[in-house]
């Protein structure tokens, strides 16, 4: 995997995943909010990042009802950023939100019946942790929503 480094504005990265989820939202009327101010920025790998926040929409809107919201917001920490990928949507139980990373070919079908192999989640875990990141998800439990939370070393080397 290449790790090029280049400064990367987030909030034009979701916009430009939003455009391309924007036909399946709208399907499933699930509004999509990038709560990313403008001009937040990263110093990362931008296919490593567009990968890993693509996939998470796609898996938000996946296992979200109709009428339901997928969010993308972040947080600055010292020398990371924390993005967080977050839905109201079917959730899962605590023990599985561990282990998710981990289940290739053993994924649930979305609200509307759509399939996955879980290899977009494994995918995601490795090119994170290759950048000197971490990426875990977190859900309260089944029909609670989930939020998956990307953070990412925020420098040039």
């Amino acid at each position: 995997m290449n790790q090029k480094k280049e400064e990367i504005d987030v909030s034009l990265v979701v916009i430009e995943a939003f455009g391309i989820y924007d036909s399946s939202a709208k399907l499933k009327n699930i509004t999509l909010n990038n709560e990313i101010k403008e001009g937040v920025k990263i110093y990362s790998n931008i296919n490593v990042v567009y990968f890993c926040i693509r996939n998470l929409i796609n898996n938000a809107i996946k296992f979200t009802k109709e009428g339901g919201v997928v969010r993308v917001y972040s947080e600055k920490e010292n020398d990371s950023i924390r993005i967080f990928v977050s839905d109201n949507g079917v959730g899962m139980k605590p023990e599985n939100a561990r282990d998710i990373f981990n289940k290739l070919g053993e994924t649930e079908l979305g609200t509307n019946g759509e399939r996955g192999s879980g290899f977009g989640l494994c995918a995601c875990k490795e090119m994170i942790e290759k950048m000197g990141g971490q990426i875990s998800a977190e859900s309260d439990g089944e029909g609670k929503g989930s939020t998956f939370t990307i953070i990412l070393p925020n420098n040039k080397e």
